[in-house]
């Protein structure tokens, strides 16, 4: 698989079975800030919701046309010029410099495309591998919300994370 070759496109329906089996998934639901467990109803629901949603840019990436993983920018502010990202791949390639590479596109195209001035991320502060992620990328951790977030019965800290487009 040649990371180089990523490329992003925008959500579809025919990749909602996907995005329902990996966000089910025991390696990706626990870092998830809800408790939902997701059906192919509901999220066909919110797909069409959010397909007229100006204020999101939900995203598949593929290398040599095979979907690894999903995300988007969320709560775009067109005011503020920042938005919200967040990011998952399919479990089996987990590990490989995936992730760096999809949210790499995935700024270029808010700072680029969408002129934002800041991309901002929340990350339970128990998950080392998405915390090591935005650190390589160039995000700049600018706070822990302690106690902020009740996942399966405790209050976890949320790491809260910022990129200006000055710093990308």
């Amino acid at each position: 698989m040649n990371i180089e070759r990523m490329q992003l496109r925008r959500l579809e329906a025919i990749d909602l079975a996907l995005r329902v089996e990996w966000l089910n998934h025991p390696l990706v639901s626990p870092y998830l800030n809800t408790g939902e467990y997701f059906s192919i109803e509901n999220t066909m629901c919110w797909y069409e919701w959010i397909r007229e949603d100006n204020t999101r840019f939900d995203v598949v990436f593929c290398v040599d046309n095979v979907v690894v993983g999903m995300g988007g920018l969320t709560h775009i502010s067109s005011v503020n010029r920042n938005a919200e990202v967040y990011i998952y791949l399919n479990p089996s390639v987990h590990g490989h410099g995936l992730g760096r590479m999809a949210m790499h596109l995935l700024c270029q195209e808010g700072f680029l495309r969408l002129d934002l001035v800041k991309i901002y991320a929340y990350t339970f502060k128990s998950n080392e591998r998405a915390n090591q992620m935005f650190s390589k990328v160039g995000f700049v951790r600018e706070g822990v919300l302690r106690q902020h977030s009740l996942k399966d019965g405790m209050l976890k800290d949320r790491c809260f994370w910022g990129l200006l487009k000055d710093e990308f």
